[in-house]
């Protein structure tokens, strides 16, 4: 049987989401299917099926202060609490975490927003990677934390956003024979055939070496697929026939942290800031890593500038390199890692890296 409780510390929200409905915008990355089988239209808003509903309870709970089990929510093996703990401290954080944690079954998961992480704020908890995410699980007997979550902060893979392929479509029949194939491999992508897909870039790449799409979507599935190192190889093949292309940098930069090379994570985000400045994403997790390497000064130079790329945009627009992370959101992360006390900093040795450069053939 499926029990789902929902709870919030705003009664008015509780009252809103009794009611199940939810305009266009909010329900836009919901599958077709799935909108037909679970919601009724009723004009502009999708209404969730009684059937549905009926699974569902609410409750008011204030996450800080109210205890959980005692209240009733314990043996849960799937919490979500997304875009929640950006409003709090970092000891609020970590009480919370220790609640969740007492909340799930052995072997349940948590999952929080993308621009949050429980690196240190917790170490009871192992680390799940996941393709294009990650997320957090109570350990079952016999399991052990997850050692490395504790030294390193994590980042999801980015979203791929299925752009027309490069050289723009042109007149010419090999250029058209080049459109046709990445559409079709594109399309076994998002029927999620990766294997298929996988093999259709491939080729791809072999026949047309200056389709740079195709090698970041040959990296993108084998990140996926949690083959990083493979992953990482065929993304610096890409930027070995253009050096200035962003996206590559960025996915780089997120499968050096997975990695543990933080080093090297640095270099290919830096990158991705000086081909574009306002690459907010990019700005945060530069400020996470130097967080994480104890360099206080330079971490906030970057939670700052990503603050900056995102003052003028709207709260509910979508943050650049990720699938469903808005503005608000990253600009809230980011303000609280600029309450907190920074701690102790560590010096840095020189370290050099060379800008990117237009290749010239």
């Amino acid at each position: 049987a499926i029990a789902i409780i929902g709870t919030d510390i705003n009664r008015e929200s509780l009252a809103r989401a009794q009611e199940g409905g939810y305009g266009a915008r909010a329900v836009r990355t919901v599958p077709p299917p799935l909108l037909e089988k679970y919601f009724d239209r009723a004009n502009d808003r999708y209404l969730v099926k009684p059937a549905v509903k009926s699974l569902v309870q609410f409750q008011y709970h204030n996450l800080v202060k109210d205890p959980c089990v005692p209240m009733g929510l314990a043996e849960f093996d799937v919490v979500f609490c997304r875009n929640v703990t950006i409003y709090f401290n970092l000891e609020t954080t970590k009480s919370v975490a220790n609640r969740l944690y007492g909340s799930l079954v052995p072997g349940g998961y948590l999952f929080i927003g993308h621009a949050e992480t429980l690196w240190q704020i917790s170490d009871r908890y192992r680390v799940v990677e996941y393709p294009q995410t990650f997320f957090y699980q109570r350990p079952a007997a016999g399991m052990a934390p997850d050692a490395t979550a504790a030294q390193r902060p994590c980042a999801p893979l980015p979203a791929v956003p299925l752009r027309p392929p490069e050289p723009r479509p042109a007149a010419s029949a090999e250029a058209e024979r080049a459109q046709t194939a990445f559409e079709r491999a594109a399309q076994a992508y998002q029927r999620k055939a990766y294997e298929d897909a996988l093999t259709q870039f491939e080729q791809l790449c072999r026949q047309h070496p200056n389709l740079l799409r195709a090698y970041y979507m040959r990296g993108m599935i084998l990140a996926n697929q949690g083959r990083y190192e493979s992953a990482a190889a065929v993304l610096q093949e890409l930027l070995g026939r253009d050096n200035l292309y962003g996206e590559a940098y960025f996915l780089l930069g997120v499968l050096y942290q997975k990695l543990g090379e933080l080093d090297l994570a640095v270099s290919a985000l830096e990158k991705v800031i000086y081909i574009d400045s306002m690459a907010a994403l990019a700005h945060y997790l530069l400020g996470e890593l130097h967080r994480a390497r104890r360099q206080p000064d330079k971490a906030r130079h970057h939670y700052r500038a990503a603050l900056r790329a995102l003052g003028h945009r709207p709260e509910d627009d979508i943050v650049g390199y990720s699938e469903d992370m808005t503005v608000g959101t990253l600009m809230r992360a980011c303000r609280r890692q600029l309450e907190e006390p920074a701690p102790p900093a560590v010096a840095e040795p020189m370290r050099q890296w060379s800008k990117p450069r237009r290749r010239v053939s």
